[in-house]
């Protein structure tokens, strides 16, 4: 489960000043000849550690291998001993409440590489762990925190020694993720169990940490999907259409699943016809999306992007063939997964790697019983409002224009579509719906109905009928999916 982009900058000229021009220095830690600083800079802050003394010898074996090997770490200091970094957001002991579990196997993946770099470079080991002398940076700050993306930071080479026991991060980690795991395990609802499974998953990476690769192939996750679609109590025809995917690439030992939305739009049938011919349209070419994991060339999100523009010009010519479905276009949002093995059965977790899709306004979010996380932005002209300031969120649920779209495949060949590598979701639900549910249900009844629900088919069922009793005023279209975990 690791982001595709998880590795340490590799500088072309590593050997450079600190950072220049600054504004303000804070002083964060001194340890012996050891410094920690934040340098301001601007609306820019940066980190500088610095040793003011004669390094010991496993030191300066590491520091000049820094760059292309410590995350985060940006340039190595011209004068002195020292190198810069970018910031961090918290401590990893002031972490807790930003943690979610699908952060677990991520995080304590960067504490092994760690431990294995600091081996292997420097001969030597952290000496102790310290949740305050470890930090974690968020690398995706949007607002949509579905999509947040956290990573582990160290900064304190001061506290490596040759003499220390090895795979002390990895231990260390695992041991204090094992106790806030345990704090929510009990309120976790119906997902108690994946808890569980994730308990028992660091307690053998606890005793037995140098297997830690090993481990975290022991733990599979499956996903289940209930779907539902429904005209609603106004509109004569449902032009909403829905998609659920699995397929296997032969020879490539990838699997994939695909879950979408389209809610259609334009006269007579052509809204029903933009939807159903955009899913088709999809079908095919998301069977090309897991070669993108393999390319040098083109990265997957990049690939999905390309094949939505694509459809969009194919039904864009398809309405220019009857003038009746000129102006037909849909919305398009949905949830992409490659991993290994069958993920309605099981398939380890590390392989899984998550992408969410949006054009148009209809979402995809992560909910359970605390709180609900975006993984989608509308691509609205209210929304375009919100952002810019000019209206509240309040306000947008009941402006005149709040079904107008900026966006939409079919509507124009050059959409830019929203593509997003996320987190899978363990201890929560992820829908993905049309508009039809979310402009009648607010997002505290969502929570609510989460929390009232025991699997993703009582979910999905409770969400559609919520919606026809706030009026069902458009077609309403759900998918959700709820993971299952083991430690086998």
């Amino acid at each position: 489960m690791a982001s595709p982009d998880d590795q340490p900058g590799d500088r072309t000229d590593p050997f450079l000043d600190a950072v220049p021009a600054t504004s303000r220095e804070e002083l964060l830690s001194q340890t012996g000849e050891a410094t920690l600083e934040r340098l301001h800079r601007g609306e820019e802050t940066h980190l500088r550690w610095t040793h003011t003394g004669e390094p010991p010898e496993h030191l300066l074996r590491l520091l000049p291998k820094l760059p292309v090997f410590l995350p985060g770490c940006e340039d190595l200091l011209l004068v002195g001993h020292g190198f810069t970094a970018r910031d961090f957001d918290f401590t990893l002991a002031d972490s807790e409440l930003a943690l979610s579990a699908s952060d677990v196997l991520p995080l304590l993946a960067q504490a092994y590489e760690l431990d294995k770099g600091f081996a292997e470079h420097a001969g030597s080991s952290v000496g102790y762990f310290d949740p305050a002398r470890l930090y974690v940076r968020n690398q995706r700050r949007n607002g949509l925190r579905g999509l947040d993306d956290l990573r582990l930071r160290f900064y304190h080479l001061e506290d490596l020694s040759p003499d220390a026991e090895a795979y002390t991060l990895t231990r260390g980690l695992a041991d204090w993720l094992h106790t806030i795991v345990g704090k929510r395990e009990s309120a976790a609802g119906q997902f108690a169990d994946n808890l569980g499974s994730l308990r028992a998953f660091l307690e053998a990476v606890r005793d037995q940490p140098a297997d830690f690769a090993s481990l975290a192939f022991r733990l599979k996750v499956a996903v289940a999907s209930a779907e539902r679609s429904n005209v609603g109590l106004v509109r004569e025809n449902n032009e909403d259409a829905y998609m659920v995917l699995h397929s296997r690439l032969n020879g490539v030992s990838e699997s994939a699943s695909v879950f979408a939305v389209a809610d259609g739009m334009g006269g007579h049938n052509a809204g029903e016809l933009a939807s159903s011919l955009c899913l088709e349209l999809l079908r095919f070419y998301s069977g090309l999306w897991p070669l993108g994991r393999a390319s040098r060339q083109r990265s997957t999100p990049t690939l999905i992007g390309e094949h939505l523009r694509t459809i969009s010009a194919e039904i864009l010519d398809s309405a220019a063939t009857d003038p009746e479905l000129v102006g037909m276009g849909t919305t398009l949002t949905g949830v992409f997964l490659t991993y290994r093995g069958w993920l309605e059965k099981s398939a380890p977790l590390v392989s899984v790697t998550s992408y969410v899709f949006n054009v148009g306004d209809s979402r995809a979010f992560v909910l359970d019983s605390e709180r609900l996380r975006a993984l989608t932005r509308d691509h609205s002209y209210v929304q375009q409002m919100v952002d810019s300031g000019s209206i509240t969120e309040e306000e947008a649920y009941a402006h005149p224009q709040r079904n107008v779209i900026l966006q939409g495949v079919g509507i124009t060949p050059e959409i830019q579509p929203d593509v997003a590598f996320f987190r899978l979701p363990l201890e929560s639900f992820t829908v993905i719906c049309t508009d039809g549910l979310t402009d009648l249900v607010r997002e505290p009844r969502l929570v609510e109905l989460a929390s009232e629900a025991d699997s993703p088919d009582s979910l999905a069922e409770a969400l559609v009928r919520e919606a026809l009793t706030e009026g069902g005023k458009d077609n309403i279209s759900v998918i959700v999916l709820a993971p299952r975990l083991a430690f086998e």
